[in-house]
């Protein structure tokens, strides 16, 4: 650690002689101040030991959790704004070097401040009848490890470069809450400890052990996950090939350490997700689940290198480049087939709804992120969250049950709620057609326009037949949908159970046939149509079963006109129109997003 180089840097900017000075002196005034408050009351020599220990453990977590995670989280954000985070990635520093020269460098400060009160506390604690506890120390040293890193590992989900200025200037409000959260939850383990001492127990896996002691090794394998994670991510943003592994197995870790603490004594059905392993595992990963998408990048440019590298055939490329939500998400389908088979029906139908209502929302947060130039996309995420889980439930009474599961009708809710989450993930396909999906060429269809090139002859843009033109089919599907449930609760011949669900069955067959239906159409539209421009000719191949291919040279390009309907207005498709010299018309339909196919097209003709 001493022949780190960030470590030294660290401590060449934070120490001085000033400050040694200064830290013990301010010190050594607080506890005289403590002595001289109880000096006057009748207590025994054993008694003030006591209290002063107490209170020197009290200011070393005060010290270094407080203002050693604030040292720590600014460590970063005080590198950006002096812009030489570039330069860590030019250094010969490996990131296990980078993060623990900055996470003992940053706060060695407070550390020292810390040390000082341990050593007050251990020449009290030595005099009183219970003496020096180890398990004590190592509880309140390694909660303020696990602090700091994670205050690290939370400013490092945001690189220093991509911050604003005024939270590189003034650190992450965000941030902040998180951290302050986290020194109340060490301070209050501490207290926890403290207070309950030998007298309370605690049982993991049937056995049982002390709290201070489980405590304590309790915090030091979460303080090394923690200093981990900042290593890991670390290395992710100094572009260092990375995979989901390490976040796998922490994932892993978490689950058979909450389930460690399920009641061994066998419990009601109805306390299924705080009583049994199953409820536990999958309550654990969901929270991970969550945590983790909001964290990651949403970048397009990042799904897009995942989705060529299996394209590519490159599965160690696309294995390191798998969002960890993803891995994580089919974690969760593994935990939910182990978890239903032993739970009540009530739960079987609830841990499916929660993977729906994850996969709808997280296709919404995407929704407002995949945009050309993004704005406060959290923000509309958290107003959405608010309108669909409180606001509109509130307004809308008698719908509750589009908004949340409801027990007595499981299939309805079922198919509710996986009709919501195909839905918003239509809308998030159509999103990344508009935006995304034009930019690029497939694989097949690039092979295939790689035979036909010239010499110095390459693709600019290829266009995309649009998903919207399927849009009546899409919401026939939804209406056929809504209508078979409108007659499951309002027919008048409701109480002929018989009929009512073959209804329901069929209209949601419908409506899935009329979903795959479009799906097809789309897929097959997409396969024979070809709208392509290099820097030297237009590439049109449109017709089925009589395909016409049409090769224009982009100085004969006349004009180029886009017509859309209303729906096309609405979903981003229209018609392109194109005229040449010398040659007739060509229209080509239904392409998503014609706009920025004319623009990009008339930007790269000759002048």
């Amino acid at each position: 650690m001493i022949f780190n180089a960030e470590f030294q840097r660290n401590i060449w900017l934070e120490i001085n002689f000033p400050r040694l000075i200064t830290i013990p002196l301010v010190l050594a005034l607080v506890f005289w101040a403590f002595f001289m408050s109880n000096a006057n009351s009748d207590v025994s020599i054993d008694e003030m030991g006591t209290h002063l220990s107490n209170a020197a453990l009290s200011l070393f977590s005060i010290i270094t959790i407080l203002w050693g995670t604030q040292l720590a989280s600014h460590s970063l954000t005080e590198e950006a704004q002096a812009q030489t985070w570039d330069w860590q990635r030019l250094s010969a520093q490996s990131p296990t070097a980078l993060i623990f020269g900055k996470l003992f460098g940053s706060t060695i400060l407070a550390w020292y401040g810390g040390i000082c009160c341990l050593i007050v506390y251990m020449l009290f604690a030595n005099s009183t009848l219970d003496g020096i506890r180890v398990e004590w120390l190592v509880l309140a040293i390694f909660s303020a490890i696990f602090v700091h890193a994670s205050a690290m590992l939370l400013t490092l989900t945001t690189p220093p470069e991509q911050r604003p200025a005024y939270q590189q200037k003034h650190g992450m409000s965000f941030a902040k809450m998180f951290m302050l959260l986290m020194a109340l939850y060490g301070s209050g383990m501490l207290l926890l400890s403290w207070t309950n001492d030998n007298l309370a127990n605690i049982h993991w896996y049937g056995m049982e052990f002390k709290l201070l002691p489980f405590s304590a090794w309790s915090m030091f394998i979460w303080a090394l996950w923690a200093v981990f994670g900042c290593i890991k991510r670390t290395s992710t943003l100094l572009r260092s090939p990375t995979t989901p592994a390490a976040w796998l197995t922490f994932v892993l870790f978490c689950m058979v350490y909450f389930v460690g603490f399920t009641p061994a004594s066998t419990t009601p059905v109805d306390d299924f997700i705080t009583h049994t392993k199953g409820g536990i595992a999958f309550t654990v990963i969901y929270c991970l689940l969550c945590g983790m998408t909001l964290m990651e990048d949403k970048a397009p440019l990042q799904w897009r290198l995942w989705i060529d590298a299996f394209k590519n055939k490159e599965f160690k490329h696309a294995w390191q480049n798998t969002p960890r939500w993803i891995a994580t998400f089919f974690i969760s389908i593994l935990i939910l087939l182990i978890a239903l088979p032993g739970s009540s029906p009530d739960v079987r139908i609830f841990l499916p709804v929660a993977l729906f209502l994850f996969m709808r929302d997280i296709a919404v947060l995407y929704w407002f992120h995949w945009t050309p130039q993004p704005k406060r996309p959290y923000l509309a995420f958290s107003i959405y969250l608010l309108l669909v889980y409180l606001l509109l439930p509130f307004l809308f009474r008698p719908l509750n049950w589009l908004f949340y599961p409801k027990a007595d009708t499981p299939v309805i809710t079922l198919v509710v709620f996986f009709v919501e989450a195909i839905v918003a993930m239509a809308f998030l396909l159509q999103r990344w057609e508009q935006y995304f999906s034009a930019e690029f060429i497939r694989d097949e269809e690039e092979e295939i326009l790689q035979n036909s090139l010239v010499e110095n002859e390459k693709v600019i843009y290829a266009a995309r037949i649009s998903i919207g033109i399927q849009a009546p089919l899409f919401l026939s599907g939804l209406g056929i949908i809504a209508l078979g449930f409108l007659m499951h609760f309002y027919s008048p011949i409701a109480n002929a159970n018989t009929l009512d669900n073959a209804l329901l069955w069929a209209a949601m067959l419908g409506g899935l046939g009329c979903w795959l239906w479009a799906f097809v159409r789309h897929i097959f539209a997409r396969r024979n149509t070809q709208l392509t421009f290099t820097n030297k000719r237009v590439i049109v191949k449109i017709g089925f079963p009589l395909q016409q291919n049409i090769e224009l040279p982009l100085g004969k390009i006349g004009s180029i006109q886009v017509t859309q309907t209303q729906r096309g207005r609405i979903f981003n498709y229209g018609n392109i129109i194109i005229n040449s010299i010398g040659n007739p018309q060509i229209t080509v339909p239904d392409i998503a997003n014609p706009s920025q196919f004319r623009r990009t097209l008339m930007e790269a003709q000759p002048h």
